[in-house]
């Protein structure tokens, strides 16, 4: 994960670690960015923002934000599910229980609040009017990609699932008569 690279300063230098430092700052906002306008906002230079984005086997930046952003949402959504359900090396089988059923819970509804009746028929128009289904999934998502590939695959879809995001993925976005999707 990019997250964890970052947040490992061992490898960095210093102008590095005060771009990490940004990208990690939740209140930051790095939808959008350009590497000159993070270069800025870091206090350091374009050519430094290259050079890490490199160094963390990235070919272009667009791609490294482009998975960074997904990361990151992950991460903070993962960091606000814990935030008054504090595990404990201790804890006992019932509060842990009690706890993943909340956490549970509280994903449930959260989806279904996002979720309402055109929001879904338009995600089964386009799916039902696909030839190909191609999911992009990375980190957790890679997990609920593959059930959903089975499901398709079960009801005569074709869908493939791949588990990163490069160039190929932007220059797919481009051809509207795909339908991608991501977790």
């Amino acid at each position: 994960m990019i997250i964890e690279k970052l947040k490992d300063e061992d490898n960095l230098t210093e102008s590095e670690k005060q771009i990490a430092h940004y990208l990690l700052d939740d209140t930051n906002h790095i939808d959008h960015m350009t590497s000159t306008e993070l270069a800025k906002a870091a206090f350091t230079s374009q050519s430094t923002v290259v050079r890490l984005y490199q160094k963390l086997n990235f070919k272009s930046f667009r791609e490294f934000m482009t998975i960074l952003a997904i990361e990151r949402k992950d991460y903070l959504q993962s960091e606000k599910i814990y935030e008054g359900n504090p595990f404990e090396k201790m804890t006992s089988y019932d509060n842990t229980k009690n706890i993943v059923n909340e956490i549970f819970e509280n994903t449930l509804t959260n989806t279904n609040m996002a979720l309402d009746r055109n929001t879904i028929t338009r995600i089964c128009n386009r799916i039902l009017n696909s030839q190909v289904i191609e999911i992009y999934a990375i980190g957790s998502g890679q997990t609920t990609a593959s059930y959903f590939q089975r499901e398709l695959l079960t009801v005569g879809k074709q869908c493939i699932v791949l588990g990163n995001i490069d160039d190929e993925y932007f220059n797919k976005i481009k051809d509207s008569n795909l339908t991608l999707l991501s977790f």
